[in-house]
């Protein structure tokens, strides 16, 4: 909370909470358990090998970002300022998870939890599947709220990678038209493309550093 307080003092407009579904663990600190039982413990290495049982979505995460929530409504007080929350949480495809960071139509929350759904649209680039994508989002957001979206992050291949360059102007035309708040991933407005960067090519220090480490 002093955290919040120290950026919020120093003026900034609002945050980003990012993979706020991993903020809590189980207070027993016990091991999750495993996918298959039978796995030998030292080949367990991979996410996907263990139920998030204990790490995942803990009782108390809702109230913490209220909280926090509560805090920037103090700062949104003045006059002309209001203070923004946008969390992000990947809840695979569990549409009715990600609409509680929404609050409730009496303690408020996140102003919009992001909208990932859009980051399907290279699987099909159909008129029925953008459709069925949007519609997902519109059909579950509890009334009032406001939508968002987003065709790209840190966390995905570029869009013009996976879709094609063909489909960038119109999905860039589809995320800036459709109703609600446009994310853009910076690069994405002109198309950008993956690329290969090698260690040695790494500039950041923490690049750098887990390039020799892995």
């Amino acid at each position: 909370m002093d955290i919040i307080h120290f950026w919020l003092g120093k003026g900034v407009d609002g945050f980003r909470m990012g993979s706020v579904k991993h903020l809590l663990e189980a207070a027993h600190l016990r091991d999750e358990p495993q996918v298959d039982p039978n796995q030998a413990p030292e080949t367990v290495v991979s996410e996907s090998d263990l139920y998030h049982d204990y790490t995942v979505s803990q009782l108390g995460l809702h109230d913490l970002l209220r909280d926090w929530r509560a805090q920037m409504e103090a700062y949104s007080r003045e006059p002309g300022r209001y203070r923004f929350m946008v969390t992000e949480s990947y809840d695979d495809e569990e549409v009715d998870k990600t609409m509680m960071y929404y609050g409730t139509s009496l303690v408020k929350e996140s102003d919009f939890p992001f909208n990932f759904y859009l980051l399907d649209l290279p699987q099909k680039t159909s008129g029925a599947w953008v459709q069925h994508l949007v519609q997902l989002w519109m059909d579950n957001m509890p009334e009032g709220q406001w939508a968002n979206w987003l065709v790209g992050n840190h966390d995905q291949p570029r869009i013009a990678s996976t879709a094609g360059q063909p489909y960038i102007r119109v999905i860039n035309m589809l995320l800036l038209t459709l109703p609600g708040t446009p994310t853009t991933y910076y690069g994405e407005e002109i198309g950008m493309e993956n690329i290969n960067v090698t260690d040695s090519e790494a500039q950041d220090p923490a690049g750098k550093h887990n390039a020799v480490r892995l």
